[in-house]
């Protein structure tokens, strides 16, 4: 998680997409174990031990999927952050330029051509005013980001606690990032992550009684809340993409 949320650009998107790869490499694997112990074709020759060893096998499968889908969703999302926050978010003026072909040096003077470039320019009255509106789209991205991993592992944990049989070992790992996510959500103020972290509270509290399946729904109602917070992040950069364009526009 740490890498996904302060790691570069290309480590974090390299990261996802190795274990969102890994994850549905291991999934292929499992069905294929099932497949053949399900045929008779693996070294099992008991049919009721080659059915037990099949369902291992696909709850493998399933698990092995749930990761690989929740990974899937955050590059989908870090992708969506991208073009939210980073596209043409720097204000610029068009400055004229003389553009040289390469052969430059033996072409006659009217070969050379007259192109805008893009520069970026510091306003004395608008300057102050813009480097604040970018430093609130930065705050504003690193906070969807933050959203969106937590989302991620939540959106793991709620198929593998209602899925097939979770294992001791399942249900602490989910255990461990529910906490983490809870205790994260705990500490904003909006309205959404404290309902994230109370749906978290009575997740855990299910968790430890042993009610997968309750603590599940649960964990889905606060990837709910969470997916709100970054609906209404995106609305805060169409807000604040919409302000810097009318700076650019009267600088």
């Amino acid at each position: 998680r740490a890498l996904l949320e302060r790691g570069t650009p290309e480590e974090r998107g390299a990261a996802a997409r190795r274990r969102a790869a890994l994850h549905g490499e291991i999934a292929a694997l499992q069905l294929r174990a099932a497949w053949l112990q399900l045929t008779g074709a693996a070294p099992l020759t008991a049919p009721a031990v080659r059915r037990n060893a099949a369902l291992w096998s696909l709850v493998g499968a399933y698990n092995s999927a749930a990761a690989a889908r929740a990974d899937a969703g955050w590059l989908e999302g870090r992708e969506r952050a991208e073009a939210l926050f980073d596209g043409g978010a720097v204000v610029v003026s068009r400055r004229w330029t003389v553009a040289r072909p390469q052969d430059d040096a033996a072409a006659p003077p009217r070969r050379r051509l007259a192109v805008p470039v893009a520069t970026a320019v510091g306003y004395d009255g608008a300057g102050k005013a813009v480097r604040a509106q970018l430093h609130a789209l930065d705050s504003a991205k690193r906070e969807y980001l933050a959203v969106l991993a937590r989302e991620a592992a939540l959106a793991r944990w709620t198929r593998v606690l209602s899925g097939p049989r979770p294992t001791k070992r399942d249900r602490a790992a989910a255990r461990a990032d529910l906490l983490e996510a809870r205790d994260w959500a705990a500490r904003g103020f909006v309205a959404a992550k404290q309902s994230a972290a109370q749906e978290l509270d009575a997740a855990l509290s299910a968790l430890a009684r042993g009610d997968d399946a309750l603590a599940a729904r649960h964990a889905g109602w606060a990837q709910d809340e969470l997916a709100q917070r970054r609906a209404e992040l995106e609305r805060i950069a169409a807000g604040l993409r919409a302000r810097l364009a009318r700076l650019a526009r009267r600088a």
